[in-house]
């Protein structure tokens, strides 16, 4: 099931992005696609292969707790809200990102984890 694409500004720069959802034997996957506005064709994926809830569906979805590491705090994780979309669109420019290349599919809970977030629950 994939989302309608949606738009995110961060520093005066327009996002879209597109979140498609695929579950599988138990297991769901996500797939967000992020673009420049004007570049549609070039865009960062990231990909979150999780559990899947019988009844909820992914946890990235509807929205997990996750502790930071270095606080110890627990926040709630939804790719539907702006504010983690900021944070994965940030992720991106910091890997030299700029919506003139194309990046395949890059491992969400890898990059998760490297944002600081104990996220090895959300693996399968």
């Amino acid at each position: 099931m994939a989302s309608k694409p949606r738009t995110l500004t961060l520093d005066d720069r327009k996002f879209v992005y597109a979140l498609n959802v695929q579950y599988a034997n138990g297991t769901s996957t996500v797939t967000l696609n992020l673009f420049r506005a004007e570049r549609r064709n070039r865009g960062f994926s990231f990909r979150f292969h999780t559990w899947e809830d019988a009844a909820a569906g992914s946890p990235l979805m509807v929205g997990i707790d996750l502790r930071r590491r270095d606080t110890g705090e627990t926040e709630r994780w939804n790719l539907h809200h702006p504010s983690r979309m900021r944070l994965l669109i940030l992720y991106a420019l910091e890997q030299g990102w700029n919506g003139d290349t194309q990046v395949e599919v890059v491992d969400g809970i890898t990059v998760l984890e490297q944002m600081g977030w104990e996220a090895e629950s959300l693996r399968p």
